[in-house]
């Protein structure tokens, strides 16, 4: 059961450090480099390979943060000579946080055109970046065991981390964060661009967002 937290999927968390040291690095570069000569067709060139460089300083950019809560039931069994002999069941309410956005790392001299003022950028598709459980506001909301020879609780709480983190995953997905990702790389990267002097700016996109799959982590 999927329990939305209201005014969470609508967040945008923006690395304000790291948007104004690339734009410092964009602007200094706009004001020491020759204005090549136009052509008619677009060829990598040293001034593509600059501002490569400077987009690649900024890493993996977050650009929608969304934070989910789901409620999820786990349970287990006990048995000896083929027979029940023992339960353990636990609800679990988990609370967890998926950032989505682009890692620029993955931009090459074929994902951007600069000819004169005008920028051409082939975007990747936004992508999960990181997803969590927060430990601080996850707990297990009522346990149930048998009398005897019931299971751990523990493993079960474990295995429920996992199940929540999986909803809250999918969750986010659907209610379109990773839309909401793409749709802020490109205002952001606009802005960059602008800011360093380029008068026209234009995506092109490789293909619908993706789900990655990171590790299964927990914090606060």
């Amino acid at each position: 059961m999927i329990i939305p937290r209201v005014g969470c999927m609508a967040r945008v968390f923006i690395e304000v450090a790291l948007i104004l040291a690339l734009i410092a690095g964009l602007i200094l570069w706009q004001g020491q480099r020759d204005e090549p000569k136009a052509s008619a067709k677009d060829v990598v060139s040293p001034a593509t390979n600059t501002v490569l460089e400077r987009i690649h300083m900024a890493g993996e950019l977050v650009t929608a943060v969304g934070c989910v809560q789901t409620v999820v039931r786990s349970s287990d069994v006990r048995e000896w000579l083929r027979l029940q002999v023992g339960t353990t069941e636990l609800l679990y309410v988990g609370v967890g946080q998926i950032r989505a956005g682009l890692n620029l790392m993955e931009l090459d001299e074929n994902a951007l055109t600069v000819s004169g003022d005008k920028v051409t950028v082939t975007l990747p598709p936004c992508k999960v970046l990181d997803e969590k459980i927060d430990v601080t506001k996850s707990y297990v909301f009522d346990i149930r065991k048998s009398l005897v020879l019931s299971p751990k609780a523990i493993q079960l709480q474990s295995a429920a981390e996992k199940d929540a983190l999986k909803e809250i995953r999918e969750a986010a997905v659907q209610a379109g964060l990773l839309d909401q990702a793409q749709k802020q790389a490109k205002m952001l990267l606009r802005y960059w661009f602008e800011a360093a002097g380029f008068r026209t700016v234009e995506f092109r996109e490789t293909g619908p967002a993706v789900v990655a799959v990171p590790a299964v982590t927990t914090g606060k």
